[in-house]
């Protein structure tokens, strides 16, 4: 397993660039792009397939350092009755997000709080920063998980980085290869096994995570060779007995998450408007 401070040390690399980066640089590598970046802004969709069933869920995101946000995800083919969309917003001196999703929050109005709080504890004032908005409004989103938001969803410092060192805390029997990225391009991809379910959490506390099934699965992580996210996938495999039948049916549950976020580009100011 990759521990948590291996995974995020930022190192810069010497020399020429090995023909396949090691799991450790990688890691290093997808961190370090998105931590540096001062904004970023983009769309990834995820699609979930059970047998034929096909779930979809689009989040549109727009970030400027250091907690200028605008979150927003919607579930494509909702239940009736659930809720279908999901917003956070941050002006960086008020941030928004809808009540969790619990029966004591059924139709309870957004949540809104000041970005610059105290610590109970000790009394010290700080700025909220992205980490921070996505613990804290975790079970108020329809995709928490979403690997592009674990990466980009970050701050250098001390205490800024959690949610990451937790969500690669939960990697397990990691490799490294060659991979041909969706555009033909040439790029690289993480493989490797990722669990679920609070004992898995390690020495990192998940604040704000909801109870889980203890479930393993399959992933992957595709990248371009500049360290940019294109890809991710996970594959669970489950074993179920369909009603009126006494035998067992093996079933694969696919997750693919597949976006493009551009740096430093240009933002639409109004969204980060808090109302």
């Amino acid at each position: 397993m990759i521990t948590s401070s291996l995974a995020l040390i930022l190192i810069t690399q010497q020399g020429g660039a090995p023909a396949v980066p090691s799991v450790a640089d990688l890691i290093q590598g997808i961190a370090k792009r998105y931590l540096e970046s001062e904004s970023f802004a983009g769309s990834i969709t995820r699609t979930q397939t059970v047998a034929d069933v096909k779930q979809v869920y689009v989040t549109n995101i727009q970030a400027q350092r250091p907690n200028k946000l605008y979150l927003s995800q919607e579930w494509l083919q909702p239940t009736p009755g659930k809720t279908s969309r999901w917003t956070v917003i941050s002006d960086g001196a008020q941030w928004r997000y809808d009540a969790p999703q619990s029966e004591k929050f059924v139709n309870a109005p957004p949540q809104f709080e000041r970005t610059a709080v105290e610590e109970t504890a000790t009394g010290v004032k700080r700025v909220l920063k992205f980490n921070d908005f996505l613990i804290g409004a975790r079970r108020s989103l329809g995709d928490p998980w979403n690997p592009y938001l674990q990466f980009t969803m970050q701050s250098a410092g001390e205490g800024n980085n959690t949610s990451l060192r937790a969500y690669i805390n939960r990697m397990q029997k990691l490799s490294v290869v060659a991979r041909k990225l969706k555009d033909g391009s040439d790029g690289w991809a993480l493989k490797g096994m990722i669990q679920w379910g609070a004992k898995f959490a390690g020495d990192v506390k998940e604040i704000g995570l909801s109870e889980e099934l203890d479930r393993i699965e399959r992933f992957e992580i595709q990248v371009t060779k500049d360290f940019d996210i294109r890809k991710c996938q996970t594959v669970e495999s489950v074993r179920i007995v369909p009603e009126g039948s006494n035998v067992p049916t093996d079933l694969n549950i696919s997750t693919i998450w597949e976006g493009e976020l551009k740096l430093n580009s240009d933002l639409n100011q109004a969204l980060f408007k808090v109302n």
